[in-house]
Order: C-alpha cells, then sequence, then structure tokens
C-alpha cells in the first residue's frame, strides 16, 4: 500500500518556499543592452535622433499606417491591390511585414522590429499611389502627394 501522507510531507520538508521563476513575469518583454549615446553622436558631436530612434525600437513590434492614393473615391478593393504590391516588394527586399486593411484609404503594416521602419517608409514613400506614412507619432508625406493648395500656387 502507498502512504500518500508520507509523499506529502516529505515533499513539503523538500520543497523551498520560494522558486526562481517566481522572480520572473512571462508577460514582461526582453530589454535589450542599454543604449550607449556615445555611438549616436556624429562628427559634429551632436546625437542623431534618428539613429537614436532605431536603436532604441529595436527588436520591438512596431505598427505603421499609410495612406492610399485614388483616382476616384476609396475602393477597397483597389487598396487591397496596392497594399499586396507593396507588401510583396517589402518582403523580397527582405522587410518582413504584415498588412491589415484598416479603412478603404488605409493600410496599416506591422513589422516586428521598428528598427526596420525607417526602411519601409523609405520604400513606401517612393510610390506613386501613397499619400502618407505614419507611425511613432511621426508623419512623412509621399513624393507624389502634394497638398491641392500648394500645386495651384506653383502653377
Amino acid at each position: 500500500m502507498v502512504d500518500f501522507d508520507g509523499g506529502l510531507c516529505f515533499w513539503q520538508e523538500n520543497d523551498d518556499d520560494r522558486d526562481e521563476d517566481d522572480d520572473t513575469d512571462p508577460f514582461k518583454p526582453p530589454s535589450g543592452p542599454p543604449l550607449n549615446l556615445e555611438s549616436f553622436r556624429g562628427g559634429d558631436g551632436k546625437i542623431d535622433p534618428q539613429e537614436l530612434m532605431k536603436q532604441s525600437k529595436k527588436n520591438k513590434p512596431m505598427m505603421i499606417f499609410v495612406g492610399v492614393k485614388f483616382d476616384g473615391g476609396p475602393d477597397q478593393h483597389h487598396t487591397d491591390k496596392i497594399s499586396n504590391r507593396w507588401m510583396q516588394s517589402l518582403q523580397n527586399a527582405h522587410l518582413p511585414v504584415q498588412k491589415y486593411n484598416v479603412a478603404p484609404d488605409r493600410v496599416l503594416f506591422m513589422t516586428e522590429d521598428g528598427s526596420r521602419a525607417w526602411d519601409i517608409k523609405d520604400y513606401l514613400v517612393t510610390q506613386s499611389e501613397c499619400t502618407t506614412v505614419n507611425f511613432d507619432q511621426l508623419s512623412f508625406p509621399c513624393a507624389d502627394s502634394a497638398p491641392a493648395s500648394k500645386a495651384k500656387t506653383e502653377l
């Protein structure tokens, strides 16, 4: 016959009150190495803010919102076709993204490495169908998205 009470007493005698796993939070994101601000200084001694932002977002997910331009009104099919082409081009350039259509004229690109958001932005702003690229509270106008009032004054 098995002595369950004796086994329980033996178990409790050898059990520490605190485990190593108790100190780790499984939902806390891993922290990266500390940033060395001296490595971001240029020749003039100033810190390059874009390079600092890139390194602070490394290995962290980032959402990039992109506006899509239309000849007529917003069309979900047109947005899906253009954004699929952009996503394929980004993936061919080894910039993995996930795409979500959030509005008939707006697309969300999600990347797991936030430091690559600037490379993604550099590609997207050159596209003729792009109006704006937004991420991390920054907004970048695309190449062919001049405001209508500015276009009239230039003529």
